[in-house]
């Protein structure tokens, strides 16, 4: 399994390495979904999952952003 470079925190999310990996804490708002999803995107990529399970990795974030939202509001962390 190849390592990315983790990314630095921006705006709406920041990484926290884990013995296993990383923890993302992000804040819940249109803006930080789409970068969430590209670093997603780029991570999974990056250690050789194949793009249809980045696909559905991507979903699932999508709607735990989605009922994070709805039950919580706009920038629910």
């Amino acid at each position: 399994m190849r390592l990315t470079p983790r990314p630095s925190a921006a705006l709406g999310h920041y990484f926290t390495p884990t013995p296993t990996g990383f923890s993302l804490h992000m804040c819940a708002s249109p803006r930080s979904l789409r970068a969430v999803r590209g670093l997603t995107e780029a991570t999974l990529l990056g250690v050789g999952v194949a793009p249809d399970l980045v696909d559905s990795a991507q979903i699932v974030l999508s709607e735990l952003y989605g009922d994070a939202v709805h039950a919580c509001g706009d920038y629910v962390p």
